[in-house]
């Protein structure tokens, strides 16, 4: 053996491929710049999450590989239709555990990719993409961490804490973060004032 990794394919009913809009382009309008602005991500950001935007869809792309293949895909809308969804998902959206700079076996989880992405640049996170993570879900997290904070929307207070309860018991140590507004919507600032606080008294 190599010792290279091999990939295979499970033999199940086949899924259908995961595919980016077909417009999908690096270069973002000012639409879409102007949103990820507003929760001070900068080019580089963009650039190493690989974020696109679709102008058929007129939604800023986020998109989830593994190794070898696209598993799913975010879009966020930033069009002038107001009856159009925030959020569009292409994928098994809630299966996929994607670590944004977990290199010292800790990370934050956070509900949603941009919280993500903004919390990534003072330490670990993970979407969970919602505010719920199954058993499941926990048990994977522990090949990539062994210790967790669970930073949700301030009115998921109660959820965190079930979480983190459910998380320790299938030991993966967790604790939580609460503050008066989502992660994103904090500056970077506040964020890394706020883990550091956390982590010391964990």
């Amino acid at each position: 053996s190599s010792g290279r990794k091999s990939f295979t394919r499970t033999e199940q009913k086949p899924t259908s491929q995961i595919v980016l809009p077909s417009d999908v382009t690096m270069e973002l309008p000012f639409a879409a710049k102007d949103w990820l602005k507003q929760y001070q991500l900068t080019r580089l950001d963009t650039n190493r999450n690989h974020v696109m935007w679709s102008d058929k869809w007129s939604r800023i792309i986020f998109p989830y590989f593994n190794e070898v293949e696209l598993l799913a895909w975010q879009g966020r809308y930033v069009g002038e239709d107001k009856t159009k969804a925030k959020w569009f998902s292409q994928g098994k959206i809630h299966e996929i555990i994607h670590p944004l700079q977990v290199h010292q076996r800790q990370a934050v989880l956070v509900e949603d990719i941009v919280s993500a992405i903004k919390v990534s640049k003072i330490c670990g996170a993970i979407p969970i993409f919602g505010s719920s993570v199954s058993t499941k879900q926990i048990l994977r997290l522990k090949s990539i961490v062994d210790e967790v904070w669970f930073w949700l929307d301030p009115d998921m207070r109660g959820k965190s804490l079930k979480l983190a309860h459910i998380s320790n018991t299938l030991g993966l140590t967790a604790h939580t973060i609460f503050s008066d507004k989502d992660p994103k919507e904090h500056t970077i600032d506040f964020i890394a004032d706020t883990i550091r606080t956390y982590q010391a008294t964990s």
